[in-house]
């Protein structure tokens, strides 16, 4: 008797490593394609001097170094080089050893951004300043720059809240948490679950941009939470308007959920064949 009850512990054991791999699986493809899209967020080794970028105003270039280091870290570091091709500065930061750095990017004349990635959902931004010596670290796991490269939004998801239907989402600007409000202060919960679908796309002024968002409450059917057994309820889905200091949208339904935002000017936009006079109707706060 207690062999039989053994094996049967033993294959529930293996059916829930299995849907418990197929899940993760799945969300993490699902978390490729969403946030992937900007040119920035690639993750293909870029290391060596033959990988250099030439700065806009073509008095410089960079190239990214990766050296191993100690205690199980990487060194990223940035060599700028004059227009000569002689080495101006160099710059590095220290990251975790499994960090794959991307293509680098010039986001003005003096400062460099780069992609390090240390797994399909989790990315450090690091922003190089050749002038100053200085370096900022964004970790989230997508990013995009407004045109003007003034302004950089961050999208972070938070693990703890992960679930087949998506994981909590939270939209930073310039390091600041904008929505949804509080989202930077993880709540206990798995009731109004904010997720974002689609890439955040800037209007061509830069001073707002939008997105698609799915909100749901997250149900267990097991009483001690397993991560593959429940579901959505309550699913809503909003077209999400953000600037600097202000979020705000517009109710959608499943269908064009689908669709990414199209920006026609910086007060007319398009999710598929609807348009949105964000003058003439604006849009309303997100319960």
């Amino acid at each position: 008797m207690e062999l039989g009850q053994g094996l049967k512990m033993l294959r529930a054991w293996q059916l829930v490593a299995a849907l418990t791999f197929t899940a993760v699986s799945c969300f993490g493809q699902a978390g490729a394609r969403q946030f992937d899209r900007p040119a920035l967020s690639q993750s293909a080794p870029a290391c060596g001097r033959e990988s250099s970028v030439e700065s806009p105003d073509h008095l410089h270039s960079a190239y990214v170094s990766c050296d191993g280091g100690e205690h199980g870290t990487h060194t990223v570091r940035v060599t700028a080089l004059d227009s000569a091709g002689k080495e101006a500065s160099t710059l590095s930061a220290r990251m975790k050893l499994s960090c794959t750095p991307g293509a680098l990017e010039w986001l003005d004349d003096h400062r460099v951004g780069v992609v390090c990635r240390t797994d399909p959902e989790v990315r450090n931004y690091l922003v190089f300043d050749i002038e100053t010596g200085k370096h900022a670290e964004n970790p989230g796991s997508w990013f995009q720059w407004s045109p003007d490269r003034k302004t950089l939004a961050n999208v972070k998801l938070d693990v703890r809240f992960g679930t087949p239907a998506g994981q909590r989402s939270c939209l930073f600007l310039n390091e600041r948490a904008l929505y949804p409000p509080g989202c930077d202060h993880a709540k206990e919960s798995y009731n109004n679950i904010h997720t974002f679908l689609l890439p955040l796309v800037w209007s061509a002024d830069g001073s707002k941009a939008a997105f698609v968002e799915r909100i749901f409450d997250w149900e267990y059917y097991d009483p001690f939470g397993r991560y593959f057994d429940g579901e959505a309820k309550n699913v809503r889905y909003y077209l999400v308007i953000v600037s600097e200091d202000h979020a705000a949208g517009y109710p959608i339904d499943a269908v064009a959920a689908q669709q990414i935002p199209a920006w026609q000017g910086n007060s007319h936009l398009m999710l598929g064949n609807m348009t949105y006079d964000l003058d003439s109707l604006p849009p309303a706060p997100i319960p």
